[in-house]
């Protein structure tokens, strides 16, 4: 699609629980299966049953980890959020040489991603498994491993995501499959779409960053026995996707629509769902009421969720997790402002029902068989007799 086209056509893009860089339990799945298939003991689906699916399954390869961080690793936008994460590590908000501390970084001028809230602000409150404040929580996949088998690390670099597939996966031409779409143009760069963008996530929630196998797993499940790893490190996500996955993109667009270094980079809203900072409504930037509405700018937006604690109250948040972020009504709420932003078709005045008459609008409802028809009388026919 030509620039002209996106400008003209996609008013804006909204990503929910991205895995642009892919997800450990993707990694797990390919290694020696899903743990979700697994009911209690022998009960639910047998790797037996859950193998074809997993190797036929075309999305894998967009699902497994990425080697992204090491494509980027001497740009400046990525230095910082990884010196970020650290420092969100070192410098505790709480304690009175942390607030010193982010006090004086939120003062740095030199800053690409002001435009996100320092920890000295409380962005989600009440969860048992993350901490209070407005953390990034971007796992090092630059620095930290992947994997570890049989005592051996992995990290996220191609040559050793590649080794572990070949090696390792259940499937032995996984390695050839993810070699030949990671290598095509845009899907591990993270290509700016040149559109508007509002990246919807979770990060509550504790989410499998690194995978320890003692035993080789694909020894482990040649008999169609499931092997799940012993020991699994966490970061914070939505329990199936990591931020580092959801977020990196965005900060990559924001940062070229910032810097111009990409001409058609547009801004980036970044909306943490079940947050309570800079709640804003409505969404967009500009509050025409004659003309289209639009973002202007890059921000951090809070999003209520169903699962928002009471004050004083605390819960671990298991509700709202990556598979229920599409239905969770506090964020449905919100897409209502999001969608609503003052467009008209321009084509609207030669619509034929908006020239006609009431007479004629009347008739058609009369006569339409989905209007008028009892529902009892448009189920067809059984051609057979049902006993009781």
């Amino acid at each position: 699609m030509s620039q002209s086209e996106k400008d003209s056509k996609i008013q804006l893009f909204v990503s929910m629980a991205p895995p642009f860089l892919g997800a450990g339990k993707a990694l797990q799945t390919a290694l020696g299966g899903d743990p979700d298939f697994v009911i209690y003991g022998d009960l639910g689906l047998h790797l037996a049953g859950q193998r074809p699916i997993v190797e036929t399954h075309g999305t894998m390869m967009d699902l497994l980890p990425s080697f992204t961080m090491h494509l980027y690793k001497d740009q400046p936008w990525l230095n910082e959020i990884l010196q970020r994460s650290q420092y969100e590590t070192k410098y505790d908000p709480t304690t009175p040489d942390g607030q010193a501390f982010w006090q004086k970084y939120q003062q740095d001028s030199s800053l690409f991603f002001k435009f996100f809230p320092t920890p000295l602000k409380k962005c989600v409150s009440g969860f048992t498994g993350r901490r209070e404040g407005c953390f990034m929580f971007i796992y090092d996949a630059l620095n930290q491993n992947l994997t570890s088998i049989l005592g051996k690390d992995y990290g996220f670099d191609y040559e050793s995501i590649m080794k572990v597939l070949e090696t390792y996966s259940m499937k032995t031409k996984f390695y050839e499959e993810y070699a030949e779409l990671r290598n095509q143009s845009g899907i591990s760069w993270l290509t700016n779409p040149g559109v508007s963008v509002a990246l919807v996530y979770y990060s509550h929630l504790q989410t499998p960053a690194k995978l320890s196998y003692n035993s080789d797993p694909r020894q482990m499940t040649q008999d169609n026995s499931y092997y799940f790893p012993e020991n699994i490190l966490e970061t914070a996500g939505d329990s199936t996707v990591p931020n580092y996955s959801s977020l990196l993109a965005g900060f990559k667009w924001a940062f070229e629509f910032d810097q111009k270094t990409q001409q058609s980079a547009k801004p980036v809203k970044i909306l943490e769902v079940c947050s309570t900072e800079n709640t804003k409504k409505p969404f967009y930037d500009t509050n025409f009421t004659d003309q289209r509405n639009d973002i202007r700018y890059n921000e951090y937006i809070g999003v209520p969720c169903e699962c928002q604690p009471k004050s004083g109250k605390t819960t671990d948040g298991g509700d709202c997790e990556h598979a229920t972020l599409v239905r969770d009504q506090g964020f449905l709420d919100y897409l209502g402002f999001m969608v609503a932003s003052n467009e008209t078709n321009p084509t609207f005045k030669n619509a034929a029902f908006v020239n006609m008459t009431e007479d004629q609008i009347e008739n058609i409802v009369s006569k339409c068989p989905q209007l008028t028809d009892p529902i009892e009388e448009s189920v067809p026919h059984l051609p057979f007799q049902v006993s009781e």
